[in-house]
């Protein structure tokens, strides 16, 4: 299994909640569900059953293969076929017309039971079927799922690609596209089977649009795949230009889906023409929107003038790390001194101050907005975002310290992961510190930690 997980170097400017929101609806529908299809399961298999024994006491007719489930039937298979050979060979005595008669209408009975009920289950009442379709099936099939790891695989590959093209493309017009995905989808695939009788399930058309604009959008950028080979740790990451996952895609479904044409005569539990047409929708909006533009000239101001007071910060950022691309550090620099104390709380400015910093041996200057930074990850709960920009710090001043509060949380945080060797190098440099001016909260909180370490 190859899954692109995203491009190197893209940061987000906000959450992608259409991308959340519609992860949480496929998850929470197919919870309700399973839940609604439960006791109309049970009652099809006691009635299966019941069939499976009609049918050993009444062997001259003929068994439902197909409308029996094989590992229901497993058991009495011999039988079944000693039941067909006798019936083929007419060395089986039939009862008399009346009796037959009698058991006919008995079997009918079963054989209408086991259609009602299978009629009452989700997946035939909201699932999308050419020949019986609904306004509401053409929505609502790429909401349902066969079961849970059919939801999960589409979920997980969705959340990896989906989050990319609404930071680009926006909240409204991402989920317009989504849902078009999903409709073109089964449009392509009923195109190429219009006499298929078979249910669509599932948001993997949709998915397949999503992850073919992705692939399309990032053409000539490096974007990151993670392979699995199917074992515990047989797996890894590799990046290639999006261009050639396009191709690797297309082709891939392509050959899945005429394998599938080849095998099951169109049809199969997997709908690979769906993804495949999925797949091709996506890659051809992008096409166009670059054609026409829309992303830069429509979508891109509409989401700039959107943006809050981080926002223009993380834009200030996107303008400094294109300075660096084209070699203009030292500018680059310059412009990070002026707009970080104006963006104090922009983590990637003040990351890409100290790397700068750094290489021109000047960060004495620029520790004072390092150390506020970590301070306020510290209040804000974030200990895990503050040790590392702590360690940033401790990488060019080995015996600087923050205050002792800030220090006193960051030992904590070191003793609840199980860093007890760091908690107490850092324990023995707060003491070291202590003097009859320190508050005595601080002295208290420090006596606990050197008993703990």
């Amino acid at each position: 299994m190859i899954l692109p997980i995203g491009k190197d170097g893209f940061s987000f400017r906000r959450m992608p909640w259409v991308t959340i929101f519609i992860i949480i609806v496929c998850i929470f529908i197919h919870a309700m569900v399973t839940n609604y299809d439960r006791p109309i399961l049970e009652k099809i298999d006691k009635l299966q059953d019941e069939y499976i024994e009609f049918y050993m006491d009444h062997p001259y007719f003929p068994f439902a293969r197909n409308f029996i489930p094989y590992k229901k039937y497993k058991p009495f298979r011999k039988k079944i076929e000693q039941y067909d050979w006798y019936r083929e060979s007419r060395t089986y005595v039939f009862p008399e017309n009346e009796i037959v008669d009698q058991a006919r209408v008995k079997l009918d009975g079963f054989i209408d039971d086991i259609i009602g009920q299978r009629r009452q289950l989700s997946w035939q009442r909201w699932g999308y079927k050419r020949t019986e379709s609904t306004f509401f099936t053409h929505f609502s099939h790429f909401f349902l799922h066969a079961d849970w790891r059919h939801v999960l695989f589409n979920m997980l590959f969705f959340f990896f690609v989906g989050a990319f093209l609404e930071e680009l493309w926006g909240y409204k017009f991402y989920f317009i596209f989504y849902i078009l995905c999903g409709l073109f989808s089964t449009i392509g695939s009923d195109l190429i089977h219009p006499t298929t009788n078979l249910y669509s399930l599932g948001a993997s058309g949709a998915v397949s649009g999503v992850i073919g604009a992705f692939l399309a959008r990032f053409w000539n950028e490096k974007v990151r795949f993670i392979w699995w080979g199917g074992g515990l740790f047989s797996f890894g990451t590799f990046t290639v230009p999006g261009w050639m996952m396009v191709i690797f895609e297309v082709g891939r479904e392509f050959i899945y889906a005429k394998i599938q044409d080849a095998s099951y005569n169109g049809g199969s539990s997997t709908g690979y023409w769906a993804h495949f047409s999925g797949l091709v929708f996506g890659i051809l909006v992008v096409i166009i929107m670059k054609i026409i533009k829309v992303e830069k000239k429509v979508l891109k101001p509409k989401l700039d003038a959107e943006f809050t007071y981080m926002d223009r910060g993380y834009k200030r950022y996107v303008e400094i790390r294109e300075m660096i691309t084209k070699g203009l550090k030292s500018e680059a620099y310059e412009k990070l001194k002026e707009d970080v104390p104006k963006y104090p709380r922009n983590s990637e400015m003040i990351e890409q101050l100290w790397i700068l910093g750094r290489y021109y041996l000047d960060n004495v200057n620029n520790l004072i907005h390092l150390k506020k930074y970590i301070e306020h990850e510290l209040k804000k709960g974030r200990p895990e975002s503050a040790m590392h920009y702590f360690d940033m710090m401790r990488e060019t001043f080995p015996k600087e310290k923050i205050s002792d509060q800030g220090m006193i949380m960051l030992i904590k945080y070191l003793i609840s992961i199980k860093e007890m060797d760091h908690a107490k190098k850092m324990t023995e440099e707060v003491a070291e510190g202590i003097n009859e001016k320190t508050p005595e909260g601080i002295v208290v909180q420090l006596d606990k930690l050197v008993a703990s370490t």
